[in-house]
């Protein structure tokens, strides 16, 4: 796509993609290098906004990537967190000293801000890959479920800490 899509727009466009697919008698060959990554329009949230989805993601990232399958776990092109820091340091540093800071890797966290520069997204790189657009689709509305919990519950970051903690 070359712009965000409505909600509304992921089943037909998932669909209709693998449908061309099948037409045109494309084979797919999924590896694990394979993986559907899902870009999430953050483009008009403000940093705390941004800041409770990455701690969400990261409270429930264990489960994710075991929901995922076995070949996303410490897979190196979408590493989760217990594999590697990257991510969460250059935001920290971001929020402390006001600079964004990309080392090399940090394109292949399970959980991806480079693209909140270009594209104005996160994007979550650890969806299983699928011969079924069904599975495609049911990822990508988790995702944006889950995003827009963010949007309606934890304008401040604190606030995901303590839903977490008391369950309030």
């Amino acid at each position: 796509l070359n712009r965000p899509c409505s909600i509304d727009s992921v089943d037909p466009l998932v669909h209709g993609l693998y449908e061309e697919l099948k037409t045109a008698g494309t084979t797919l060959k999924l590896s694990n290098r394979c993986s559907t990554h899902v870009h999430l329009n953050v483009s008009d949230w403000k940093v705390p906004k941004i800041t409770s989805l990455l701690l969400l993601w990261y409270a429930l990232e264990p489960v994710l990537v075991s929901w995922c399958g076995a070949e996303r776990k410490s897979n190196h092109f979408c590493l989760a967190l217990k594999d590697t820091d990257g991510t969460l340091r250059s935001w920290m540093t971001f929020l402390n000293e006001g600079r964004l800071d990309f080392p090399n890797g940090l394109k292949y966290g399970a959980l991806n801000i480079l693209h909140l520069l270009d594209f104005g997204s996160v994007e979550i790189r650890i969806g299983r890959a699928s011969t079924d657009p069904d599975d495609v689709v049911k990822w990508t509305k988790f995702l944006w479920a889950m995003k827009k919990a963010v949007d309606d519950r934890y304008e401040n970051p604190v606030s995901v800490g303590d839903r977490i903690v008391t369950g309030k």
